[in-house]
Formats: structure tokens, C-alpha cells, sequence
């Protein structure tokens, strides 16, 4: 879960990219630019979970919320990534949501 600054609902995160693309600096000053999240890695991955099923559930509670299909490119992208990266060696359903 990662917060989305200006977004205005929930964002049920659809695709994770291997890239690292970041738009300003981070705290300590880094800014990389073109740098895969895992060196020769896929260049993406689908979310596993029920997607269509979880956004049904959260408008019938009257929960402003959509699919997303694009998690950033720094570091809730990178998270989310990893984790699917991860995941690939486990039989472990794994998802990002932002949340505004």
C-alpha cells in the first residue's frame, strides 16, 4: 500500500514495470533515471488478484475507488515489483493499492 498524492480514490494497482524513473529527488538526494527495479528482469508484471472483483466490492460499500495501470515509475512501482518478482517463487497472491 503507498499513498498518491492528488488522487482522489482508491487505486487498485493493475501492472508493476521494471523501470525506475524518478520525476524529483528523494530524500537522500538520489534521482535515478533508466534503472531497471530487478536487472533482467520481465518488463512488467500483472497483479494476480481479483482486481475486477475487489473494485465491485469496494463501490458497493460506497467506496470511491478505480483500476490503475500505472503504479509510477519510483517507488511504489518498485515495491510493487519486487513483491510480484518475489512472488514467482512462492504461491503467495500478491497486489499494490494506493491510497489517496
Amino acid at each position: 500500500m503507498g499513498q498518491a498524492g492528488g488522487r482522489t480514490q482508491i487505486c487498485l494497482e493493475h501492472v508493476a514495470i521494471n523501470l525506475i524513473e524518478a520525476r524529483i529527488p528523494d530524500n537522500t538526494g538520489l534521482q535515478p533515471s533508466g534503472v531497471p527495479v530487478v536487472a533482467a528482469g520481465p518488463d512488467a508484471y500483472f497483479c494476480q488478484l481479483p482486481l475486477k472483483t475487489m473494485l465491485k466490492a469496494l463501490h458497493q460499500a460506497n467506496i470511491p475507488a478505480a483500476i490503475s495501470y500505472s503504479a509510477g515509475t519510483y517507488v511504489c512501482n518498485s515495491v510493487f515489483y519486487q513483491l510480484c518478482h518475489l512472488r514467482q517463487s512462492m504461491d503467495v497472491p500478491a497486489g499494490f493499492i494506493h491510497i489517496p
